[in-house]
């Protein structure tokens, strides 16, 4: 099948593992808070969708997945698809109607 070459970008801000991920060789990073990452999270958020802008979140089960984190992603999610006009899907869903 031809079809045009599509990429779903995805920033560093809005992946788990920039906040979650503590980096032990350095010992110099410190693992965020989750009232931290929804701070953040939800500026992005609401920025992004002012701007008509498509807000890509990377999550890795293995950090995104520890207990305490998993309320977060919960509420956050609830936060999301609160707003009418967002559409929550997979980037596999995405590329499929490209």
């Amino acid at each position: 099948m031809d079809r045009p070459w599509w990429r779903c970008r995805s920033q560093w801000i809005l992946d788990d593992a920039a906040h979650f991920w503590f980096g032990g060789a350095s010992w110099t990073k410190s693992i965020a808070t989750t009232a931290v990452v929804r701070s953040i999270w939800e500026e992005e958020f609401l920025g992004i969708r002012r701007m008509g802008g498509c807000c890509v979140f990377t999550m890795h089960p293995q950090i995104i997945g520890r207990p305490g984190r998993l309320a977060f992603l919960d509420a956050f999610i609830a936060f999301v698809t609160g707003h009418e006009d967002v559409w929550v899907t997979t980037t596999a869903e995405i590329a499929g109607r490209v």
